[in-house]
């Protein structure tokens, strides 16, 4: 009994993905194939550790080419209770919502309170994705911020959000949303939210819409879901988001002030037990400059263990 225990104390969870990108533009073509493996270990009864080593392998594209496929730790933190509050310490994805604002990983604190009407708040240095954006470094004076108030009213899901970023790059933004989601009937989902931010010139007020049916679960073979999403985002309403894990935005001189608007069309399904294919297809255009376009298919297959 006391060995069984031991071995309880930690875990070893992995994630292998297989995918493919394609793009309007050669360039922008990649093959890859990542492996995951997630360690999760009980420090006491309240508080855990969590650490997850990435390794990417790329039969094509530039980071095929320079050959990136060294082991990273990019998940290092620990998770506990701090009086009212449940705080993750360390290295760490952050989302809030879609993802439409930032998507990322930073080396930061994550705060949550409150159930019913839930406080979440953050604050985070800049990583190794966020300094590829060209819009934010990788050094010790960069910061970022968040504060999330989410709430439910009837059947809709409501939340209100703050970001500021405070980049050494002369970067500095805030950005407020406003969105919500509902149920219209069993397993279908509209989703809105309304971004504004204050960098650069020009408009600064975007939206986001979506539709979902289903989803596919890992646990569950034969599980399906489509969904639809419609961007209409200036620049200074994201930074480094669930969008630029996947497509190709866009890349005139001006775009980037631009920001992106457009749509995405996707799909996915288990084959069997742990085993989820999907589809992604994305055709994005500059805000200001609709002649400059980029299409992107994502397709991958994902093994969970």
């Amino acid at each position: 009994a006391k060995l069984e225990k031991g071995a309880d104390a930690v875990k070893i969870a992995g994630q292998i993905r297989a995918s493919l990108r394609e793009t309007s533009g050669d360039a922008g073509d990649q093959v890859r194939f990542r492996t995951r493996l997630i360690v999760k270990g009980a420090v006491n009864e309240d508080w855990t550790y969590t650490g997850r080593f990435e390794q990417n392998q790329y039969a094509s594209g530039a980071k095929g080419a320079a050959g990136e496929d060294g082991v990273e730790l990019n998940w290092a933190y620990v998770s506990g209770k701090l009086g009212g509050l449940k705080v993750d310490i360390g290295r760490q994805d952050f989302k809030l919502n879609n993802g439409t604002v930032v998507d990322t990983r930073f080396d930061g604190i994550k705060a949550v309170y409150g159930k019913d009407v839930k406080l979440t708040g953050f604050v985070g240095k800049g990583g190794k994705d966020m300094a590829e954006t060209t819009r934010f470094n990788n050094e010790s004076e960069d910061r970022f911020y968040a504060a999330d108030v989410a709430t439910k009213l009837g059947v809709v899901d409501a939340h209100a959000t703050y970001y500021k970023f405070d980049a050494s790059k002369d970067m500095d933004n805030e950005v407020w949303a406003v969105g919500a989601s509902m149920p219209l009937a069993k397993g279908l989902k509209v989703t809105a939210e309304w971004i504004t931010g204050d960098y650069g010139d020009g408009d600064d007020n975007g939206w986001v819409a979506g539709v979902a049916y289903k989803g596919a679960k890992a646990s569950a073979p034969g599980s399906w879901g489509v969904w639809a999403n419609y961007y209409d985002q200036p620049q200074s309403t994201y930074f480094y988001n669930s969008i630029e894990s996947y497509a190709k935005m866009p890349s005139v001189e001006n775009a980037t002030a631009d920001g992106y608007k457009g749509w995405e069309l996707g799909a996915n399904y288990a084959v069997a037990k742990n085993i989820v294919a999907q589809v992604m297809y994305y055709d994005l255009e500059a805000r200001e400059n609709s002649a400059e376009t980029e299409e992107t298919l994502w397709t991958q297959v994902t093994f969970t263990f």
